[in-house]
């Protein structure tokens, strides 16, 4: 029988990560262990319960309910997968060539039906997502800029403000001030 690869959607390394965790705690069976053992469980339950929730948009971006698209391109059919649980997973940090593998494509194929699915670049969707998410947590939250440039997938500070600027034109303090201005306008 010959090798087919299989693509993984984008939340799998993380199940896999979680089941991996939970057998080493159940193995250890230290202080904690338990505790780990079922948060790590919960992760796996809760991820799974995502992926099911995010199948019904994943094959209306794939082509319709009645999933024409899925079975006269599948590989179009995967990218789709894969761009509809980026909104679940950009904080994880991957490069464009694992997100190809991930859906069981070349760099260059992949990109280009990202492309055509979404409307955009992958390192785009993804930018977009974490800005978004940074945006949401600078207006509602009291947490410090360090955490929330962290919380949504970039590595450090700099690279944060970066991105940031770059998108809203302001840095994350700025935005934070900006949006606890308007907020306290719509109350009044």
């Amino acid at each position: 029988a010959r090798y087919r690869h299989c693509a993984q959607p984008a939340w799998a390394g993380d199940v896999r990560e979680a089941i991996r965790r939970l057998l080493h705690e159940q193995t250890l069976a230290g202080p904690g262990s338990a505790a780990l053992s079922w948060g790590a469980a919960w992760t796996v339950l809760g991820r799974v319960w995502r992926m099911s929730q995010l199948r019904a948009k994943t094959v209306a971006v794939a082509g319709g309910a009645s999933g024409e698209m899925g079975a006269a391109d599948p590989a179009r059919a995967r990218v789709a997968a894969y761009a509809a649980g980026l909104a679940e997973s950009f904080s994880r940090p991957q490069s464009l060539d694992e997100a190809a593998a991930a859906a069981g494509l070349g760099r260059r194929r992949f990109s280009e039906l990202f492309r055509e699915v979404t409307g955009g670049s992958w390192k785009q969707a993804v930018r977009g997502h974490q800005i978004a998410h940074a945006r949401r947590l600078l207006s509602r939250t009291p947490r410090s800029v360090l955490s929330v440039g962290y919380e949504c997938g970039f590595t450090d500070l700099s690279s944060f403000h970066r991105a940031f600027r770059a998108v809203t034109k302001a840095t994350p303090a700025e935005w934070r001030r900006i949006a606890a201005v308007a907020s306290d306008k719509q109350r009044t």
